[in-house]
């Protein structure tokens, strides 16, 4: 434990060999939140590093200070020693619980919220599979694997046999391919199945009436089941997409049987998934019930600050706005968050009159410039042109509703907002685009989209 306060005075200090003395002047506390500097606000602050147990933090600030007033507690909190010019980092991680107290907010901090966040689901594993079990453990805490340095000894490059069984099908009679992906009957997986020797899983996959099967190569066993999953979850997507196809005839001109009850069908992945090396033999079984953690909202302390009126009737565009909303936080994926919490917004600027920007004069004046020996639909284009002039973006329809609805923003979080808007786009015109490493960043932007839904809805 070490206690440090920005108002301490130069101290001495004598090396391990008692040679030197030294003075340690000019050190102060720099302390981050988000994008506020909040260190003038700190009064006391604890930090706790011992080994074996993670990162934490005490702080307590004067609340009324400018910076902590408009502080977001979703963002990432950094703090710093700073002596004679050299920055010694002492902290980094995530506000956890906030208490006020007359004019003092008191912070509990922790290094590692992705792992008390997460929530890990049973399995069992093969004697050899124990550090892919902790490789995966770390990824599933949020570690990109360029964070993560794990030696698994012999490590080869192999081809992994993943199933999974899924509900909402009844027992194939043939074997489906969709993909890479095979939909099977148990039958033709009974031997792997005699492999589960566990009486919860056992009896998970014995009852099960079809399967998902595929190979992946890859040298880890997480990052073959990732993959598996994601082509699994692709095949059962586009199975929904052809359950719900009602046309007589298929794209390739067959006439299909159909019932009014295939539009009915609910497909999807059980909680478990089976993966096994061919070649190093390493297995496990997995609960696939591993993500963010649910808790119960304390709803006396959410809304006892709330006044009983005060609250607007809401509005067709901000109805769908919260609905929207909704679904991104309910969602785990990260692309979908994205997207989602980008519909939110697009609902929420919806017809948003922005002033012209072009007169009336002045598009007159472009038109009579217009060349005259143009083919008929490029005039017409660019007629369609002229007359989107005054159409404002999405962009700069969010900036004057959130003037009008005075949405506390900073540019450098609107800056975010802004990032993942291009995100959204590649991932909806079908450019090449990730956003497994922009996690934190979604994150961020949600609580972003929060705060400005609740100033939308107040009086």
């Amino acid at each position: 434990m070490s206690q440090i306060s920005p108002e301490e005075e130069p101290s001495f200090y004598t090396d391990p060999y008692s040679l030197v003395d030294s003075r340690i002047s000019g050190r102060h506390l720099e302390v981050f939140i988000g994008n506020s500097d909040v260190s003038d606000a700190v009064r006391s602050s604890t930090f706790s590093n011992a080994i074996n147990s993670r990162p934490k933090a005490s702080l307590s600030m004067h609340a009324s200070h400018p910076m902590v007033v408009n502080a977001d507690w979703r963002g990432k909190v950094s703090v710093a020693r700073i002596t004679d010019g050299q920055i010694w980092p002492l902290f980094t991680g995530n506000v956890v619980s906030v208490k006020a107290e007359e004019d003092f907010v008191f912070l509990e901090c922790d290094g590692a919220t992705a792992l008390i966040e997460s929530r890990a689901g049973a399995y069992i594993t093969s004697k050899d599979s124990g550090l892919d079990l902790i490789y995966a453990a770390a990824r599933e805490s949020g570690l990109r694997q360029d964070m993560i340095s794990i030696d698994i000894p012999n490590e080869i490059l192999e081809t992994f046999e993943v199933i999974v069984p899924i509900m909402g099908l009844t027992k194939p009679e043939f074997d489906h391919q969709i993909g890479n992906v095979v939909l099977t009957s148990k039958r033709s997986i009974t031997t792997t199945i005699d492999l589960i020797d566990n009486e919860k899983f056992g009896s998970r996959f014995r009852s099960a009436s079809a399967f998902a099967v595929t190979y992946q190569t890859a040298s880890r066993m997480y990052d073959a089941e990732q993959r598996a999953l994601g082509d699994i979850s692709t095949s059962l997507a586009w199975l929904t997409t052809r359950s719900q196809y009602s046309l007589a005839t298929l794209p390739n001109g067959i006439v299909p049987a159909w019932s009014r009850k295939s539009i009915l069908a609910r497909i999807a992945v059980d909680a478990a998934v089976f993966v096994r090396g061919l070649t190093s033999r390493r297995m496990w079984i997995r609960e696939l019930s591993a993500g963010t953690r649910s808790e119960d909202l304390e709803i006396d302390d959410s809304l006892r600050t709330l006044p009983e009126t005060g609250l607007k009737r809401f509005t067709a565009r901000v109805r769908q706005s919260l609905l929207s909303y909704q679904r991104a936080i309910r969602d785990d994926d990260p692309a979908s968050r994205a997207t989602l919490m980008w519909e939110a917004l697009e609902f929420y600027a919806g017809e948003t009159k922005v002033p012209r920007l072009f007169s009336k004069s002045e598009i007159r004046d472009i038109r009579r410039v217009l060349p005259t020996d143009l083919p008929a639909e490029k005039m017409a284009r660019l007629e369609q042109m002229i007359g989107n002039l005054n159409s404002a973006p999405l962009l700069a329809r969010l900036r004057v509703q959130l003037a009008r609805d005075s949405v506390p923003l900073k540019e450098a979080e609107f800056d975010n907002l802004h990032k993942l808007r291009g995100l959204r786009n590649s991932l909806v015109h079908g450019r090449d685009a990730s956003a497994e490493h922009l996690v934190d960043e979604i994150d961020q932007g949600l609580a972003l989209v929060a705060r400005i839904l609740l100033h939308a809805t107040r009086e």
